[in-house]
């Protein structure tokens, strides 16, 4: 039996996107600070979902991951399948932060928001488990950086989008609040990021799989 295919670098995949991550989350927080367009740099809390914002970022390198995973030799039996599980992933995901902000309170939200991390990764890792070391260790390093960030907005009181909790969750305290906000990033922005860019990375698998086939019908 042939010996599998080395996996890519995680220089690449993981450790330049997660520089430039942090080189737009800096942007933003500049932007924040120094009151430019609030249509861009919004200082208000939840899903604001601005285009300066380090989010947009995990689509695109969840797509370059799966092109480059994919073309290593590693690309999932089933892109399309791992495309669904992904999506599935994402849903459990979303549902559990739903039901985690709408019904419950502190110190209940984490626990919702945990069972739906572990659904997600599930599903990530049955679609795609080569792809998932990568978009897990991409949303690790970003999202511990950004905790960090926010322990240090929150006790310094820098007034940015990171620091915001709404009046709904019944923090308190700082601590309370900094576990909060840590639990958002760990247990939320970290499935997003694998499930999203597992998704995107899917999609680069089907492309790059017809981009193959055609080039053989030639």
């Amino acid at each position: 039996m042939p010996d599998s295919p080395p996996l890519p670098s995680r220089t690449a995949l993981v450790r330049v996107p997660v520089v430039l991550t942090f080189v737009v989350l800096a942007v933003r927080l500049i932007g924040e600070h120094l009151g430019w367009d609030p249509r861009f740099f919004p200082r208000e809390g939840g899903p604001t979902l601005s285009p300066v914002g380090i989010w947009v970022l995990i689509p695109i390198v969840g797509f370059v991951q799966g092109f480059v995973v994919a073309g290593s030799g590693h690309a999932p039996d089933r892109p399309g399948l791992a495309l669904l599980l992904h999506g599935l992933g994402a849903v459990f995901l979303a549902a559990a932060m739903v039901i985690a902000t709408e019904t419950l309170e502190w110190p209940m939200q984490p626990v919702a928001a945990g069972i739906g991390a572990l659904l997600a990764l599930a599903f990530a890792w049955r679609a795609w488990p080569e792809l998932l070391r990568y978009g897990f260790a991409y949303g690790l390093w970003t999202r511990l950086g950004v905790t960090a960030v926010t322990i240090a907005a929150v006790l310094l009181g820098w007034g940015t989008h990171l620091e915001q909790v709404s009046a709904e969750s019944g923090v308190t305290t700082t601590q309370d609040r900094l576990l909060l906000l840590a639990s958002v990033q760990l247990l939320f922005w970290l499935p997003a990021t694998v499930v999203i860019g597992g998704a995107a990375g899917s999609i680069a698998a089907i492309l790059r799989g017809r981009r193959s086939d055609d080039a053989i019908d030639e």
